[in-house]
C-alpha cells in the first residue's frame, strides 16, 4: 500500500468515524425510560424534545419524517439538545396519555429548566426551529406531570367500567344507574372469584403431583424388588430336594 493510498484509505475511516459520531438521533423512548430521560434533562439542564404519536396516524407520519429528515440537521453539532419519539401503541407507554392528558396526536412538547412547552402551531420545519430556539418564559412553562401511580390507575379502570356498565345497561334496557360503587363491588367480586378459582387450581394440581409421586414411589419398590430377585443365586431343584434329604 503506497503512502498516497495509504492517506486516502485514512482520511474516508476516519470521517465515517466521525460523521457516526455527529449525527443526530431521534431516541426511541419506552415506559420508564421517559422518567430517566427527564431526570437527565434536569440534571444536565439540556432541552428534551419528545413526540407523541401513534402508527396509523398519517400526521404522526409527516411529523416524524420532517422531524428525522429537516429538523434533527439543524442541530447536529448541538450538545444541549435531544429529540425523543414516544409510540403510545407500544404497550409500555399505555399510561403516558393520562399521564400527560393527551387529547391529540401528535402531541410535541419541550421540557427545559424543568418545565414543558406544548407546540401548538402546525408541524413546520421554520415553526419548529423557532419553537425550539427562542427563549422561554419560565411562567408560560408548566410542572411535568408526575409518573401515573397504582392509585391513580385504579380509579381509571373504575371510570372506564363505571362508563361501559352504564352504556351496557342502556343498551339491554335495564333502568338502574350504574355508579363507581357498583364498579368497586363488580371488580372485588371478580378478584375474589380469581383467588378462589386459583386456590381450587392448586390445590388440584397439589394431589395430582401427590398421587402420581406415590405411583412413581411404588414402581419404584416394584423395580427394585424384582431387580433383587434376579440377582439372587438360583438353586436347581436337585440342590433343594439334597438340602430336604
Amino acid at each position: 500500500m503506497t503512502k498516497k493510498t495509504y492517506n486516502l484509505f485514512f482520511l474516508i475511516i476516519f470521517s465515517l468515524f466521525k460523521s457516526s459520531f455527529s449525527t443526530k438521533k431521534i431516541m426511541i423512548i419506552e415506559g420508564d425510560n421517559l422518567d430517566v430521560a427527564i431526570k437527565n434533562s434536569i440534571e444536565s439542564k439540556f432541552k428534551l424534545f419528545l413526540i407523541f404519536h401513534v402508527k396509523n396516524c398519517p400526521y404522526c407520519t409527516r411529523a416524524l419524517k420532517v422531524l428525522k429528515e429537516q429538523i434533527v440537521k439543524n442541530f447536529e453539532e448541538e450538545e444541549e439538545l435531544f429529540f425523543g419519539s414516544i409510540d403510545l401503541d407500544n404497550q409500555l407507554n399505555i399510561w403516558l396519555g393520562f399521564r400527560f392528558n393527551i387529547t391529540k396526536i401528535p402531541y410535541i412538547i419541550l421540557i427545559e429548566n424543568n418545565k414543558m412547552y406544548h407546540f401548538e402551531s402546525q408541524f413546520e420545519e421554520s415553526l419548529v426551529l423557532k419553537f425550539i430556539n427562542e427563549e422561554k418564559n419560565m411562567e408560560d412553562g408548566e410542572n411535568i406531570p408526575e409518573p401515573v401511580t397504582f392509585k391513580t390507575k385504579f380509579k381509571i379502570a373504575v371510570k372506564e367500567l363505571t362508563e361501559s356498565m352504564e352504556g351496557l345497561m342502556n343498551k339491554i334496557g335495564i333502568n338502574v344507574r350504574w355508579n363507581n360503587t357498583m364498579s368497586y363491588i363488580l371488580l372485588f367480586i371478580f378478584f375474589f372469584l380469581f383467588v378462589y378459582i386459583e386456590s381450587k387450581i392448586l390445590e388440584k394440581c397439589k394431589s395430582i403431583f401427590k398421587f402420581n409421586k406415590n405411583n412413581i414411589n411404588n414402581s419404584e419398590k416394584k423395580y427394585k424388588n424384582e431387580k433383587k430377585k434376579e440377582n439372587e443365586p438360583k438353586i436347581n431343584k436337585e440342590e433343594k430336594k439334597i438340602k430336604k434329604e
